[in-house]
């Protein structure tokens, strides 16, 4: 099952994890919507307008997923799928 890697910022959303296996996730799209459903704290912080927020970056491995298929890149049972967000400051 995939692995789903969230960054640290998010715990307090999360009961505390940052990292999750997300059991029968075959896109980065089930991915997404299994972590919503169980912890629907974050999805202001992951989309905006019911799309991908443009300060939130999801790689598959090394790959950023709008290099590939967006949310509907399939993944592999080894697969691990990384969660970064932007971080501004001056």
């Amino acid at each position: 099952m995939p692995t789903l890697t969230l960054p640290a910022a998010f715990a307090p959303l999360t009961d505390g994890e940052t990292e999750l296996s997300i059991d029968g996730a075959d896109t980065v799209k089930s991915v997404l919507d299994r972590l919503l459903m169980d912890h629907p704290t974050l999805t202001p912080r992951l989309l905006c307008q019911g799309r991908i927020a443009s300060w939130i970056n999801i790689y598959v491995g090394d790959t950023n997923i709008r290099e590939l298929a967006g949310t509907d890149t399939p993944l592999a049972d080894d697969d691990q799928v990384l969660v970064l967000n932007a971080i501004a400051g001056g």
